[in-house]
Protein backbone atom coordinates (compact mmCIF):
# COMPACT_ATOMS: atom_id res chain seq x y z
CA UNK A 1 0.00 0.00 0.00
CA UNK A 2 1.07 3.60 -0.79
CA UNK A 3 -0.21 7.04 0.54
CA UNK A 4 -2.77 8.78 -2.02
CA UNK A 5 -3.02 13.04 -1.57
CA UNK A 6 -6.79 11.95 -1.47
CA UNK A 7 -6.50 8.95 1.00
CA UNK A 8 -7.68 6.74 -1.83
CA UNK A 9 -6.27 3.08 -2.68
CA UNK A 10 -2.94 4.03 -5.32
CA UNK A 11 -4.13 2.48 -8.54
CA UNK A 12 -1.30 2.82 -11.17
CA UNK A 13 2.47 3.17 -10.63
CA UNK A 14 4.80 3.93 -13.03
CA UNK A 15 8.85 3.92 -13.19
CA UNK A 16 10.56 6.46 -15.58
CA UNK A 17 14.20 5.80 -15.67
CA UNK A 18 16.56 8.01 -17.76
CA UNK A 19 20.38 9.07 -17.68
CA UNK A 20 21.14 10.77 -14.46
CA UNK A 21 22.18 13.41 -16.57
CA UNK A 22 19.41 14.03 -18.21
CA UNK A 23 16.40 15.66 -16.00
CA UNK A 24 14.87 17.76 -18.81
CA UNK A 25 13.64 14.01 -20.46
CA UNK A 26 12.94 13.03 -17.59
CA UNK A 27 10.37 16.09 -16.79
CA UNK A 28 8.99 15.54 -20.61
CA UNK A 29 8.29 12.06 -19.95
CA UNK A 30 6.43 12.65 -16.83
CA UNK A 31 4.64 15.66 -18.74
CA UNK A 32 3.40 13.24 -21.48
CA UNK A 33 2.23 10.65 -19.22
CA UNK A 34 0.42 12.93 -16.95
CA UNK A 35 -1.55 14.35 -19.74
CA UNK A 36 -2.28 10.50 -21.11
CA UNK A 37 -3.58 9.30 -17.53
CA UNK A 38 -5.58 12.14 -17.33
CA UNK A 39 -7.86 10.45 -19.76
CA UNK A 40 -10.70 8.38 -18.06
CA UNK A 41 -10.83 6.26 -20.93
CA UNK A 42 -7.26 5.34 -20.70
CA UNK A 43 -7.01 5.07 -17.10
CA UNK A 44 -9.90 2.16 -17.53
CA UNK A 45 -8.42 0.77 -20.20
CA UNK A 46 -4.78 0.38 -17.79
CA UNK A 47 -6.99 -0.93 -14.79
CA UNK A 48 -8.11 -3.86 -17.04
CA UNK A 49 -4.80 -4.46 -18.50
CA UNK A 50 -3.63 -7.76 -16.83
CA UNK A 51 0.32 -7.92 -17.97
CA UNK A 52 2.44 -5.31 -18.64
CA UNK A 53 2.53 -5.53 -22.28
CA UNK A 54 -0.62 -4.60 -22.66
CA UNK A 55 -0.25 -1.64 -20.26
CA UNK A 56 2.65 -0.90 -22.81
CA UNK A 57 0.31 -1.60 -25.71
CA UNK A 58 -2.51 0.76 -24.56
CA UNK A 59 -0.22 3.35 -23.41
CA UNK A 60 1.52 3.77 -27.04
CA UNK A 61 -1.51 2.80 -28.88
CA UNK A 62 -3.47 6.26 -27.13
CA UNK A 63 0.51 8.30 -27.24
CA UNK A 64 -0.06 7.67 -31.48
CA UNK A 65 -3.79 8.57 -31.16
CA UNK A 66 -2.88 11.44 -29.52
CA UNK A 67 -0.07 12.69 -31.42
CA UNK A 68 -2.33 12.08 -34.62
CA UNK A 69 -4.74 14.76 -33.55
Amino acid sequence: NFPSADNQPVKLIFMILTQFNEPTKQLKILAGLSGLISNLTLRKRLFSATNADQVKNILVAFENKVMEE
